[in-house]
């Protein structure tokens, strides 16, 4: 092994030496390393990371390069990928699990050497090359079998490096992360070689349909979004620090499913565009870092495929998602129509199985007459030659044929919006202005119009016995 190391520093330093341009600081700072094979120190030389930020960067962010012998089946170089690390102590880096292998996550411990760590020159903080010696502790390996990002309870990785570095750290905060926006530091990586540290900045969601279990500052795994990230494991984004005041607060995970935004689109269910949602595991549920507070209750909410159901039901099916839609529509059908006073209900589809398929349409109930004395003289309630009242009257009452539909935001909120379809609807009504004449009452029978299949109506006729003028 000294013979190893003795061959790769007399390596280092002639190419080094030879070297016309670049930075020498980075390749001088694997010296000392032993690196799985020749090519991975080939492909470590030639990388850079760099502060795009005109105020300056953190100290404290890196680029992790992953290399992946299991990637590449074709090539005799390893596969590289590249992801952001956050240093929280002088020799430990906090990142995403989604940033290991499979291998790693899978063999745990030592199995890590691979995995190089490296900071941009910032201020007078030289460039640095480390390398992870233990995985100390990582995101359970069963969550990866499950598909969907809103039933993962977090996603994070603690990495050792083989020595220390010289840096300042950032500041782990376990107070939570609460719904306003926060600094986002992660290394985009621009091309194979180059990173870019960049700051993006993010706004924290609650009770969102893309995860309804993050509801409070506590909550184990919160949605973020107004940024947009490219977490695959070629860009560098996962394992971005969510930052406020330079206290770092959270860890970026991955995207919302690309499937579940497809899913929406195709059946028009987004009223406006949804933006960018990514995904960060809350430092206040993690138990490392010397955070010997007992974990918050939140941490511990159960997250499984039923409940995940159950919330997602209760957001679509909040009143507060309909309340304005139906108002408006309950005052347009009210100014169309007279000689009654009128509540409207509104009928809908009670699909259980296919809820984000809800929808409303109006229906007039009658509730009185709408001070009958003031009209009831009118020539058309009497009989043209005899002018007595008549027995009968039939009154065609209309309004528009409104629908309001089950719609989502920007940022994944149920919210709804109100249509008019094709035709309106036409209400068949008959009562006695004889019986209203002589009693201040009459028998009121009601043809309710069509509706559509799927809604829950009462029967198609109705009759009202003896109904009133309001003011009685």
């Amino acid at each position: 092994m000294n013979f190893l190391f003795l061959l790769i520093s007399i390596f280092l330093l002639f190419t080094s030496c030879s070297q016309d341009s670049g930075d020498n600081s980075l390749v001088r700072s694997t010296q000392g390393l032993a690196p799985v094979n020749q090519s991975e120190l080939n492909q470590l030389k030639t990388q850079k990371t760099e502060c795009a930020e005109a105020e300056g960067c953190p100290e404290y962010i890196a680029k992790i390069i992953v290399f992946d012998s299991t990637a590449s089946q074709i090539s005799n170089e390893n596969e590289m990928h590249f992801c952001t690390g956050t240093l929280v102590s002088k020799n430990l880096i906090l990142t995403s699990a989604s940033c290991l292998t499979k291998t790693m996550r899978t063999q745990f411990g030592n199995n890590c050497s691979s995995l190089y760590v490296q900071f941009a020159e910032v201020g007078k903080n030289p460039a640095w090359l480390g390398r992870c010696s233990q995985i100390l502790s990582h995101t359970s390996e069963e969550q990866w079998l499950e598909d969907k990002q809103e039933l993962w309870r977090n996603d994070y990785a603690f990495i050792r490096l083989e020595s220390n570095v010289d840096r300042k750290f950032a500041f782990a905060d376990f107070s939570g992360i609460n719904q306003e926006h926060y600094d986002v530091w992660s290394v985009d990586q621009v091309s194979r070689s180059r990173g870019v540290i960049r700051k993006k900045n993010c706004l924290a969601l609650y009770n969102s349909y893309a995860n309804p279990f993050a509801q409070e500052k506590h909550s184990p795994f919160i949605p973020l979004s107004d940024c947009e990230f490219n977490v695959k494991n070629s860009s560098g984004n996962t394992g971005s620090a969510v930052v406020k005041s330079d206290h770092l607060v959270g860890i970026v995970s991955k995207n919302i499913s690309p499937k579940v935004i497809e899913a929406f689109k195709t059946n028009n269910r987004f009223l406006t565009e949804l933006n960018p949602i990514v995904y960060a595991s809350n430092l206040s549920c993690l138990t490392l870092l010397g955070n010997s507070l007992p974990l918050p209750a939140a941490c511990s909410v159960e997250i499984d495929r039923i409940s995940l159901a159950k919330l997602q039901n209760k957001l679509v099916k909040d009143p507060e998602v309909y309340r304005e839609n139906i108002e408006a529509v309950t005052n347009n059908v009210l100014e169309q129509n007279s000689y009654f006073k009128y509540d409207v209900d509104f009928l809908f589809n009670n699909d259980d199985q296919n809820v984000l398929d809800r929808w409303f349409e109006p229906k007039l109930k009658i509730k009185c007459f709408n001070d009958y004395k003031s009209w009831l003289s009118q020539s058309k309630f009497r009989h043209p030659l005899f002018r007595y009242y008549k027995k009968k009257f039939t009154y065609y009452a209309s309004h528009s044929n409104w629908k309001i539909v089950l719609k989502f935001d920007e940022y994944f909120y149920p919210l709804s919006q109100r249509s008019l379809e094709p035709g309106t609807k036409d209400y068949y009504i008959q009562f006695s202005p004889r019986s209203l004449k002589k009693n201040g009452y009459s028998d009121v029978s009601i043809e309710h119009p069509s509706l559509s299949d799927e809604a829950e109506a009462d029967e198609d006729f109705e009759l009202i016995k003896e109904l009133k003028d309001c003011q009685s």
